[in-house]
């Protein structure tokens, strides 16, 4: 038999596979050119912090016509609703990862600068709308922080995903 070249590549869900619209209200996805035989990826789940972050941010706007969570790519459920069609096997290992900052304002302060879907969500609102995202945020990382002292330390599950083309 023949050896299959295999590369392990770690980029983002989204990158792993087009989302292609057909109909209004359909879809498909379809795996691109360059998909080599497996492919080795992770997403975040809506139980872990990030999870927490986006439920959070729905609860102040509502999501983009026609998108859903990306918390949603961090369940079995989903990945196997996605790509079961089109594969072999889907393994999907939950990890933690610890989130690091000096506070939860250097934090916030971070994620309003750089992190698209909360830059977004803030110039979305007015400023007390912006304030009462920003304290349920801080609320969110009080109840989740492990650190004990004014630092920030707080873990977010994800999945580590590895699925196997037929």
């Amino acid at each position: 038999m023949p050896s299959v070249r295999r590369r392990c590549l770690r980029r983002s869900p989204l990158d792993f596979w087009r989302h292609v619209h057909t109909e209004p209200g359909e879809s498909r996805f379809r795996a691109p050119a360059r998909l080599q035989a497996w492919r080795k990826d992770w997403a975040w789940t809506p139980e872990g912090f990030i999870g927490q972050v986006f439920r959070t941010l729905g609860k102040h706007l509502p999501p983009p016509a026609g998108a859903k969570s990306p918390a949603l790519w961090g369940t079995h459920a989903a990945l196997e609703e996605m790509f079961g069609h089109q594969a072999r096997s889907i393994k999907a290992e939950p990890r933690m990862f610890n989130f690091r900052y000096r506070s939860s304002e250097h934090f916030l302060d971070v994620f309003r600068t750089f992190y698209g879907p909360v830059l977004k969500a803030f110039a979305a609102l007015d400023a007390a709308s912006q304030q009462d995202l920003r304290n349920d945020l801080h609320a969110l990382i009080v109840r989740m922080n492990k650190s004990g002292d004014t630092a920030m330390v707080v873990p977010s599950e994800y999945l580590e995903v590895m699925i196997t083309r037929r």
